[in-house]
């Protein structure tokens, strides 16, 4: 005296089997979109906790190389996003000694290390954010690094023009605007 069930049947297996699949789907989508929640939370309060104790002491060090070394010392810790959402602003904002400073505690860092690197990346998506970093960032001595950059997709063409002109390179600058083709749609 069997129990017949009607799921063992072989009509009902790959019903089965796709009911099975969807919820493995469903429970690793969870999974993942708690782990990204968590991530964020967790990215939310290092950005908090860095402004707070290391904001104030920024201010004094780039006044001071020694009081800057211990300050990129103190800000090793935190995540490079938060670093950087913190440290472009002043990259823009200023000039003299104040971005110098800045730039040298970015370079300290890494990040700048970093930005050449994911603009060296197959994913085009990576190397537009890496240059729109590098627009903030680079100087004369990353000239060839941006150059390399000169054959890639158009909005990436035109960060590098950006760059060129701002570091003042006015040859190579030139020599890419003598190559790009405006699209017909602009």
């Amino acid at each position: 005296m069997g129990v017949d069930l009607i799921f063992w049947d072989s009509e009902f297996r790959a019903l089965w089997l796709t009911i099975a699949v969807e919820l493995v789907l469903v429970v690793s989508q969870l999974i993942f979109l708690t782990w990204l929640a968590r991530r964020r939370t967790f990215l939310e309060q290092q950005t908090a906790r860095f402004k707070s104790e290391m904001t104030a002491g920024f201010y004094e060090a780039t006044n001071d190389a020694a009081a800057l070394d211990v300050w990129v010392n103190n800000a090793k810790g935190y995540p490079s996003s938060t670093l950087r959402e913190f440290l472009l602003p002043y990259l823009q904002a200023t000039r003299g000694d104040v971005r110098s400073n800045t730039r040298l505690a970015y370079v300290k860092l890494g990040l700048l290390a970093q930005d050449i690197r994911k603009s060296r990346s197959r994913l085009w998506n990576r190397r537009l954010i890496a240059m729109r970093y590098l627009w903030v960032v680079a100087e004369a001595e990353e000239k060839d690094i941006v150059l390399e950059r000169c054959d890639d997709i158009y909005p990436i063409r035109i960060l590098v023009g950006g760059i060129l002109a701002r570091i003042g390179a006015t040859d190579d600058f030139l020599g890419l605007i003598s190559q790009l083709q405006v699209p017909r749609r602009v």
